[in-house]
């Protein structure tokens, strides 16, 4: 398979197919043109402005991106002219994310600025990228945090630490998952044996094997009843499931849509999120189907039916694009690729298929372009 960058209305900028093809970042995509040939970069009119000679090459961000040395096999920074602006000596790297990057010589991380200096003679075992000014980081076997001027604000003695999310980061203590806010407090009890983020004012925990929600009270405001939930609440609603079936809930724990969906494409409804208003879902045809007013009921039906299940509903449980498609994915920038027997091609949010399905395989749309596959 070859991959072509398209437009929105579906016309081609690049004549030859590329091996691999990432998104456009800040003007620029990632290409690599044959297993021959090393990664470079093309801009949005579809010509290589950075010829491929790198053995690694990852998105731009924050004006550089990170290559590899296809001789050296060492790592260093670019900019948009290809210009090798930080030199390439590093055995690790990571993407500028707050004006700062993760380095990686011989097994210690660093992090450096955007000239190249480090922000901190600490040798830190691992990192992860800065959010929000913050980072969390691994130090003598023990967790914690630093700010972008690599000073302390938590001190490293955590088994595991999260990074700040919402205001609070998960912790583990005794191999249970709590939660402590910038002051270092914990905040919520280490009672859970597992947990993620804070999104939106609410956090997703095990206890007792099933999932649950907690406020930034640390109350469990919707009781551990679920099998699996999705990451986290968005627009006000999160996909969950029982028994392998999957409906939606809202802030208060009531059920909004019923538990008629399947597992998706990642497993049970990880995948699964209300993105401006709409999110895509398989359809389990002998638990529920569509109405008369296009809204999903349940319905059980007698007979196996394995017909394509997979559509977009908005936040009432009405159907915005049918549940015709093999799979799709979510929405970006009003258009969302789905894949059917046929082939794949996009769909608008009223359901109109505006890229045909022609292609063995499509991405969703950044900054006006998508890649698909022929």
């Amino acid at each position: 398979m070859r991959y072509y960058f398209i437009n929105k209305r579906g016309e081609c900028i690049n004549t030859i197919g590329f091996l691999q093809a990432e998104d456009f970042n800040e003007g620029l995509a990632v290409v690599r043109i044959s297993e021959n040939e090393n990664y470079g970069y093309i801009d949005s009119r579809g010509e290589i402005v950075i010829h491929a000679s790198y053995a690694f090459a990852a998105t731009f961000s924050e004006g550089k991106a990170f290559v590899k040395d296809s001789a050296t096999g060492k790592y260093g920074y670019i900019n948009y002219e290809g210009e090798e602006v930080l030199p390439l000596i590093y055995d690790d790297a990571h993407s500028y994310s707050n004006g700062v990057a993760a380095v990686r010589i011989g097994q210690k991380w660093h992090f450096m600025d955007v000239n190249g200096r480090m922000i901190s003679d600490i040798d830190f075992s691992y990192c992860n990228d800065f959010k929000d000014g913050f980072a969390s980081v691994k130090y003598q076997g023990r967790w914690g945090i630093i700010n972008t001027a690599g000073e302390w604000v938590i001190k490293n003695k955590y088994a595991q630490l999260s990074n700040m999310q919402d205001g609070l980061a998960k912790v583990q203590i005794n191999r249970k998952w709590g939660f402590i806010n910038m002051d270092d407090e914990l905040v919520i009890p280490p009672v859970y044996c597992a947990a993620e983020s804070f999104q939106n004012g609410f956090a997703a925990v095990k206890a007792q094997k099933k999932w649950g929600f907690i406020n930034r009270l640390g109350e469990m405001v919707i009781p551990a009843m679920y099998d699996s939930t999705a990451i986290g609440f968005n627009d006000g609603l999160c996909f969950v499931s029982k028994k392998q079936d999957i409906g939606v809930i809202d802030e208060l724990g009531n059920t909004r849509i019923p538990f008629v969906f399947k597992s998706g494409l990642l497993g049970d409804c990880f995948e699964y999120s209300f993105r401006n208003q709409l999110a895509y879902a398989v359809l389990n045809r002998e638990k529920g189907h569509v109405n008369e007013d296009g809204l999903i009921v349940e319905h059980k039906q007698e007979k196996l039916i394995h017909n394509p299940s997979t559509g977009f509903i908005d936040k009432h449980g009405k159907v915005k694009v049918p549940f015709v498609y093999n799979h799709c994915w979510h929405f970006s920038e009003g258009l969302a690729p789905v894949f059917s027997d046929q082939g794949a091609g996009y769909v608008n949010e009223e359901g109109d298929e505006i890229i045909p399905l022609i292609y063995k395989d499509a991405i969703s749309f950044k900054d006006g372009f998508a890649v698909v596959g022929i």
